[in-house]
């Protein structure tokens, strides 16, 4: 629900400041007008300090719009709405592979093959990892991350053992599950890099400490995307990336709350579902 109330109060944040522009018959952040068609990157961690106050309640300021127009992005008109749409998990896949310091080489292994994990898939291979390894315990994600390039696909409730024969450079952990957690250690090798992306449900989970220490093991955590859209853009604009596949179903917008319960209400038939305006 957290995710769907930001994506609300960024959609009405986007329209306050198109209608402020429009009202004063200029445009919205160098170029773009009401009506245009843009994003937003809604960028983590947040920087307070260059978001000024609201003197009054309700009102929006020239400063307050100049501090964010760094912020909006107009995608070009080759695009579909659907691939606009999905600049954010993209971004989420690009900022993750940053952290991961993904290099030409890395054996990497992603830890669930939902859209974020499937985007890690993406921008893995674009930086050069020599082998991605993808694990699920839904054949259907699993298909799709083969589809996409993973050089190989494990179902960790009917192979699970298959998963530990060897270990990787690089784990980017999205499932968010207590088990996966304490599976990023394990597959780890000596010096390897750990991402910790999912969150559990769970605020405290196991992990073996002595493998963190012996084997030497960085292990950081990754939070939605910061400073990630031009490199989004760009790669979308070479067509670097499939974001399409990830679509497994469109709906109305009088349709909207039928697609948030869609995906987890068909895990083996959905990845991603979209609301069309």
């Amino acid at each position: 629900m957290d995710s769907i109330i930001l994506g609300i109060l960024v959609a009405l944040a986007v329209w306050l400041f198109m209608k402020h522009r429009q009202g004063n018959g200029g445009s919205l952040f160098g170029g773009l007008f009401s009506g245009s068609r843009s994003q937003v990157e809604h960028k983590s961690p947040p920087k307070q300090r260059d978001m000024p106050r609201i003197g009054t309640p309700g009102t929006i300021t020239d400063e307050q719009i100049n501090a964010l127009k760094g912020n909006f992005f107009e995608p070009t008109k080759k695009w579909s709405f659907e691939e606009a749409a999905l600049i954010e998990p993209l971004s989420v896949g690009i900022h993750v592979a940053r952290r991961a310091n993904i290099q030409r080489g890395d054996r990497v292994v992603i830890l669930g093959a939902g859209p974020i994990g499937i985007m890690c898939l993406e921008t893995s291979l674009i930086r050069g990892a020599l082998e991605v390894t993808v694990t699920d315990v839904v054949d259907f994600r699993l298909a799709k991350a083969e589809d996409l390039g993973a050089t190989e696909i494990i179902n960790v409730k009917t192979a699970s053992t298959e998963l530990y024969a060897k270990t990787f450079d690089k784990v980017i952990q999205t499932a968010g599950t207590s088990e996966t957690y304490g599976q990023g250690l394990a597959l780890a090798a000596r010096g390897g890099r750990i991402v910790q992306v999912g969150h559990p449900f769970a605020q405290h989970v196991p992990i073996d400490a002595s493998l963190l220490i012996s084997k030497e093991l960085d292990m950081v955590g990754s939070y939605r995307y910061t400073n990630t859209y031009p490199e989004a853009i760009s790669l979308i604009n070479a067509r670097k990336v499939h974001l399409k596949p990830l679509i497994s179903k469109s709906f109305s917008l009088e349709e909207v709350k039928k697609a948030l319960e869609y995906p987890k209400q068909h895990p083996d038939s959905c990845i991603k579902a979209v609301v069309r305006f």
